[in-house]
């Protein structure tokens, strides 16, 4: 394992709605809501970020 390895990283995209709200609209609806936040991001700006973040989040340790 690289000595510089910390862990895994996970992205979980998401967004929120109330059940009743969701109830009333057509299924298309909900496909392109689902739709637009799996977009926003999957993208190379999105995923740049998240390597920013955790690279200044990340530990400072020397594993032996």
């Amino acid at each position: 394992m690289p000595s510089n390895y910390f862990g895994n990283e996970l992205l979980l995209p998401f967004v929120k709605a109330e059940a009743a709200d969701i109830k009333k609209q057509p299924l298309s609806w909900i496909a392109e809501v689902i739709h637009n936040v799996i977009y926003s991001a999957a993208n190379e700006e999105h995923f740049q970020n998240l390597i920013d973040w955790v690279e200044m989040i990340r530990p400072d340790f020397v594993m032996a």
